[in-house]
């Protein structure tokens, strides 16, 4: 169950170490990945609310995401200090990962992006002047204490930040490694730029005149940040100065060349695993085209701007990525949602800013309770639980909680009557079952309309049940041995037939995906003795999922690697 507000959908889902998290994204996004992927139909129930009834439920769960995610950021900037504190225990001096340092090549005789340089000219003494001042701060992290972080109790107050040593130490050498860019007008580093001999990625004149207008922008901000107050203006400065070299680049070849923003982790397909899905790369090559069509368009129309050309940045990313795939055999990088550059680069700690041992230890054990003080309060505050805490509930228990607050006698249920026609209270079973809450909203609240966004594969079927007869096409798209809308995908649990549209074949049918999946197991299980129990896994969760078609109910649809993308309706 989902939330949707206009272009933003709302949604919990579970994540490692049993909580529940709220989830914001694109709504577009979301119905590719559910309708089209992964092949469910969405059910759609929309309510009439009033403007300020809208507002209210929009900031309440937009305020809830982003209290989450400063809440579990402090977690892991915790967990960090622990990191950091433990070797400095041990008399190691930690290794710091620098954001943005690593897109510049570094001092002495190493080769850089050929007329790529670092530019622009700032003053001297204004560098030398910070570069004073992060002398000095480096000098004093030795005595920084453990920071004592503590969750607001009041369910919407924003976390503290939290600034610890191991943070503080990574801000300051990455302001130290921005001035030492500045100072050495330092090239970018061999491979940090992305860029192709496609016909797609030459510049306009209208874009080369947008890239220029970009540039003198890039020039004044990195001016600013050079006399920033901000903790963090050395990534911020090494982001700007990569940008500006990128642009510089782009304008001396006449074509786009960006910074590489795939993350350092990003999971790869070898050329061999690429071939295998060949038939899908075209058209994600094609989709990436189009975004980055659409993406330079509105730059080059729009005044020059960091966002509009972070746009630009992701979509030729992905466009370049999967061109050098297509075209030249290369390994194909997968890095879903927002690709933002990182140019991380490692730095040891000086000397300088490193503690005594013995007031080393005690900050390891204070970062030890801190870091298990603050995930067991985020457990408890964000536990799962399948019954009273589920994704169903808690969209509903937030609803709940926002109406209380403006309800004159802090009744929710009878606000909710006053402005979504009715009143569904969050509670255990069978409410925070999806398809009985859905039923629940269609009885009580004000329901405007009902739609269904078809599956996929429920689309493609109407489409060919129009074309052909139809006992033809049911008994072809039945199985997937026959299917011309589904190829079976390693990511699928085995099974034979589809059930969802054969409802009252559905026993049978389940009958027949069990034993599927039980001799899947079963050929895994032989396969045991070799280290591989990918196949007994699938078997296993394939038989799962059987079961329940043997009671009506059909849970499995399979999914797949690549759909066109729909439109979304207003």
């Amino acid at each position: 169950m989902a939330l949707r507000f206009g272009e933003q959908t709302y949604h919990f889902q579970y994540h490692e170490g049993g909580v529940l998290r709220l989830q914001r994204d694109d709504s577009a996004g979301f119905l590719h990945a559910y309708a089209g992927l992964e092949n469910r139909d969405v059910h759609v129930r929309r309510i009439a609310v009033s403007h300020d009834t809208y507002a209210l439920l929009r900031t309440r769960f937009n305020d809830r995401f982003l209290l989450e995610a400063r809440q579990f950021a402090a977690l892991d900037a915790v967990r960090s200090e622990r990191d950091v504190r433990e070797a400095l225990a041990r008399g190691v001096a930690p290794e710091v990962v620098l954001r943005g340092a690593g897109f510049f090549a570094p001092p002495g005789p190493h080769a850089g992006e050929a007329g790529a340089s670092a530019g622009p000219p700032l003053a001297r003494a204004a560098i030398e002047r910070r570069r004073a001042e992060v002398e000095r701060a480096l000098a004093d992290l030795a005595g920084m204490a453990v920071v004592e972080m503590t969750i607001d109790a009041a369910p919407h107050a924003y976390a503290a930040a939290a600034h610890t040593y191991a943070e503080r130490a990574r801000e300051l050498l990455e302001a130290a490694s921005a001035l030492d860019v500045l100072a050495r007008d330092a090239p970018l580093a061999v491979g940090a730029l992305r860029w192709s001999d496609a016909e797609e990625l030459r510049l306009a004149p209208e874009e080369v005149a947008a890239l220029a207008a970009f540039a003198a922008t890039l020039d004044a901000r990195a001016a600013a940040l050079l006399g920033s107050p901000r903790p963090d203006w050395g990534h911020a400065l090494l982001l700007t100065l990569a940008r500006r070299a990128a642009v510089d680049a782009s304008l001396a070849a006449g074509r786009l060349l960006v910074l590489d923003a795939y993350p350092p982790d990003a999971a790869t397909l070898s050329p061999g695993e690429v071939a295998a899905r060949a038939d899908v790369l075209p058209r994600l090559l094609a989709d990436a085209r189009d975004d980055l069509r659409a993406a330079r368009a509105h730059a080059a129309a729009a005044a020059p701007r960091e966002s509009t050309y972070g746009d630009v940045e992701a979509a030729a990313n992905r466009f370049v990525e999967l061109h050098e795939s297509a075209t030249r055999g290369a390994p194909l990088r997968l890095a879903p949602g927002a690709l933002v550059p990182a140019g991380a680069a490692r730095a040891t700690l000086p000397a300088a800013a490193l503690p005594d041992p013995a007031s080393g230890r005690r900050a390891a054990d204070a970062a030890r309770e801190a870091e298990a003080r603050w995930a067991a309060e985020l457990r408890r505050r964000y536990a799962y639980d399948l019954l009273s805490r589920n994704c169903v509930s808690e969209i509903f228990r937030e609803i709940e909680d926002a109406l209380a607050g403006v309800a004159p006698d802090g009744d929710a249920c009878a606000e909710s009557a006053r402005r979504l026609g009715g009143c569904v209270p969050p509670g255990a079973l069978p409410g925070s079952i999806p398809f009985v809450a859905a039923r629940d909203v269609g009885r009580a609240l004000a329901v405007a309309e009902t739609d269904v966004v078809p599956s996929h594969r429920s689309a493609r079927l109407a489409a060919m049940y129009e074309r052909e007869n139809d006992l033809a096409v049911f008994l072809r798209e039945s199985n997937v041995l026959t299917s011309r809308i589904y190829r079976p995908r390693a990511e699928d649990s085995p099974f034979l037939f589809f059930t969802d549209d054969a409802p009252a074949l559905r026993p049978l049918l389940g009958a027949v995906n069990l034993a599927t999946g039980l001799g899947a197991g079963a050929a895994g299980l032989l396969l045991l003795p070799t280290g591989d129990a990918d196949l007994l896994v699938a078997g296993l969760r394939g038989a799962l999922f059987s079961l329940p078609e043997l009671a009506f109910v059909s849970l499995r649809k399979g999914s797949f690697d690549h759909v066109p993308r729909r439109p979304v309706g207003p």
